[in-house]
């Protein structure tokens, strides 16, 4: 069960986008974490199963969360920039979660779940994030590899039978991010994390708890 969500909107550019603040119940201030959705032409949004596990997740471990729909998606104005513009949606999450009361703005991370992945490790570069976590990343999806040269701790999560990310790929994706990092096999999941978001949601968590 999680704590009473603020309903929030916040600018990125000229758009105003939709979002759900998370605190939870202790006292302030407290790390915070941005979640980014899946793709929003497979209609992932901000309720999506594997984004409402880690935030639960998180919440119960003494983090604020901030989960969002990228433009077009929900109430969120604009329209898909076919990860763009969406680049921008995920900085701006960040910047506002970094002013919101009780949040200490020095100890922020970024998540992302499937086309989030992307967002989020985009979003990552420069931003002075403490830590990073990768859901079911696809590193066919990321051509700048370049972004996997970034020093924060990171954390790499994937179903072991995720047939849009092979496990070799993913190895090779991985073997290629700069230290910090680790990964975590979740064991008998797809792409989807159907039935697993308890587990997604542990091992994100922690990984924030200890990093932040």
């Amino acid at each position: 069960m999680l704590p009473a969500v603020e309903p929030v909107h916040f600018s990125s550019g000229l758009l105003t986008l939709e979002g759900a603040l998370h605190r939870p119940l202790r006292a302030s201030p407290f790390p915070g974490v941005v979640v980014c959705h899946p793709g929003p032409l497979q209609g992932g949004d901000m309720d999506n199963n594997v984004v409402m596990g880690v935030t639960e997740a998180l919440v119960h471990k003494g983090v604020a969360v901030l989960r969002f729909n990228f433009r077009g998606v929900g109430g969120s104005q604009g329209v898909h920039d076919k990860g763009i513009g969406e680049v921008q949606d995920g900085a701006a999450a960040l910047s506002f979660l970094s002013l919101c009361p009780g949040v200490d703005g020095s100890r922020l991370g970024v998540a992302g779940y499937s086309f989030g992945a992307r967002i989020a490790l985009a979003v990552a570069q420069g931003s002075g994030v403490k830590a990073l976590c990768l859901i079911g990343a696809s590193p066919r999806s990321i051509t700048d590899t370049s972004m996997f040269q970034i020093a924060v701790p990171k954390l790499l999560i994937s179903g072991d039978r995720d047939g849009f990310a092979p496990s070799q790929e993913l190895d090779r994706m991985f073997e290629g991010l700069t230290g910090p990092k680790e990964k975590a096999w979740v064991a008998g999941s797809d792409h989807f994390f159907g039935g697993y978001e308890e587990v997604v949601g542990r091992l994100a968590s922690e990984f924030f708890a200890r990093e932040l």
